[in-house]
């Protein structure tokens, strides 16, 4: 293997871990936001029992939530503009620009 394929293999490697991650920050960005906004409507109607954590708290975690979420996203771009620059050998030359356009969902 080339070592312009190793790179690329390489980078693809971290790209793919982290797109395998989304699923499950967006399962934990989600269960952050609702977990605060029941806070926030119970605090609103005047329940005050049974909330049992700070409403800080839980605003951070849905703010630490979003931001791992817009991370990993930015990985992501980091990632395929990397990719991108790396030189290509032979058909993957010819024919990689199509795939990775399918790949990012925009051809």
């Amino acid at each position: 293997m080339s070592e312009n394929r190793s790179v690329r293999a390489e980078l693809q490697e971290q790209r793919d871990a982290i797109a395998d991650s989304l699923a499950s920050l967006e399962e934990r960005r989600a269960k952050a936001v609702q977990t605060n906004s029941f806070a926030r409507a119970r605090e609103r109607s005047g329940v005050t029992d049974g909330v049992g954590v700070d409403a800080a708290q839980l605003a951070a975690d849905e703010a630490a939530a979003h931001a791992a979420m817009r991370d990993a996203r930015a990985e992501l771009h980091r990632l395929d503009m990397q990719i991108e620059s790396q030189p290509r050998d032979g058909l993957a030359k010819k024919f990689g620009s199509a795939f990775s356009r399918r790949r990012r969902g925009s051809g």
